[in-house]
């Protein structure tokens, strides 16, 4: 009878550290799917911010190019004449450019210093299919050669509001494209 004594509480001491072992394996594995569902939405919103800003470079350059039959480093920026379509919106090229300094141009060193430079800028694209947005800027100057180049700029957001500007959330991707022609 002392023998079964002695060995009182083994069973609870027992099943408290299984119970506790189990609570923090489950915890853990509650942990890493959590950050795995972060990483799935962030990579996500990535994506579809992307895409926006893809959609909305090929809809500028083909909307130019059906309008004037040319690219759009072709046309004269002091009185453009083409007219940009996309998503059912439009933007005529009539004062549609602002001449600009060498201190607004882009970063990249692709006009001749001290020549012309004509930009359009805050214009938006809306995408009803994923409630995202785009917004573009279109540069049209002249190279070290002397041959005119356009420079068009879209960043992409995964969330827009329904006037077309990104939306001041947390979870607002931004993601750029340039393409220089």
């Amino acid at each position: 009878m002392k023998l079964f004594k002695s060995q009182k509480g083994y069973t609870l001491l027992f099943a408290v550290l299984t119970a506790s072992l189990v609570l923090g394996v489950a915890a853990f594995t509650v942990g890493v799917a959590r950050k795995q569902h972060i990483l799935i939405s962030t990579a996500r919103d990535s994506i579809f911010s992307f895409y926006n800003a893809d959609s909305a470079i090929s809809c500028i350059v083909a909307s130019w190019n059906n309008a004037t039959n040319t690219s759009p480093g072709s046309n004269n920026p002091t009185s453009p004449s083409a007219s940009v379509s996309c998503n059912g919106g439009s933007l005529s090229t009539d004062n549609f450019f602002e001449s600009i300094s060498s201190d607004d141009w882009p970063t990249v060193n692709a006009f001749k210093p001290n020549s012309v430079v004509y930009r359009s800028t805050n214009n938006s694209i809306s995408f009803d299919s994923n409630g995202g947005c785009a917004k573009f800027e279109i540069w049209v100057g002249y190279d070290s050669d002397d041959k005119q180049k356009s420079i068009i700029e879209a960043r992409g957001y995964n969330v827009c509001d329904s006037s077309g500007e990104p939306s001041a959330s947390s979870r607002t991707v931004e993601r750029a494209i340039r393409i220089t022609q």
